[in-house]
């Protein structure tokens, strides 16, 4: 039987005078995949962005490998465990695909210059490993497919540690319309 990894007790999250969430209770286990389905307006981004440390002000316990947490930002979040892709993309079109592979966490020299010959490395690695060894890393990511892109992005969130990937409405057609 394998593990709890996050759990969710009675969140309720409130904009104003709208209640956006009631007392939902959630749980995850290590190898588990979940879909959240319902209707637009039902909550499910603001469960993923209370998740993701998006949103914070709300009611109810969130515990994470057994120890209750209160994440104030996504940044809190992705440093305990959690990534999440938006249902837009955030990635740049015009950084080669190694460069948004690594946004904002590039390898450094002990010089503490941009280590490109590694950023590239560990990129193409990761790619191959994923079953993509024709994405040339030094390419601009624009050069590439919607799908391609979203590989990217997906690989961008592993990378950084995410135990938890958060997925928000990655089939939507904002993404497709691209």
């Amino acid at each position: 039987m394998s593990s709890t990894v996050l759990e969710l007790k009675n969140i309720t999250k409130r904009f104003s005078n709208l209640v956006a969430l009631s007392n939902v209770s959630f749980d995850l286990r290590e190898g588990e995949t979940h879909a959240l389905v319902g209707e637009n307006g039902a909550g499910k981004s603001t469960l993923m962005r209370i998740l993701a440390g998006v949103y914070d002000g709300y009611d109810g316990e969130f515990w994470l490998d057994g120890k209750q947490v209160h994440f104030h930002t996504p940044k809190e979040a992705l440093k305990a465990g959690i990534g999440m892709i938006h249902q837009e993309l955030s990635t740049m079109s015009v950084l080669t695909v190694a460069e948004n592979l690594f946004l904002g966490r590039q390898p450094l020299t002990r010089f503490g210059t941009v280590d490109w010959k590694t950023m590239q490395r560990v990129a193409q690695d990761e790619l191959e490993k994923l079953g993509f060894p024709e994405i040339n890393v030094m390419l601009p990511l624009g050069n590439y497919s919607l799908g391609i892109q979203q590989v990217v992005e997906v690989l961008r969130v592993m990378l950084s540690g995410a135990k938890v990937l958060i997925m928000d409405e990655p089939t939507s057609r904002s993404r497709l319309r691209k």
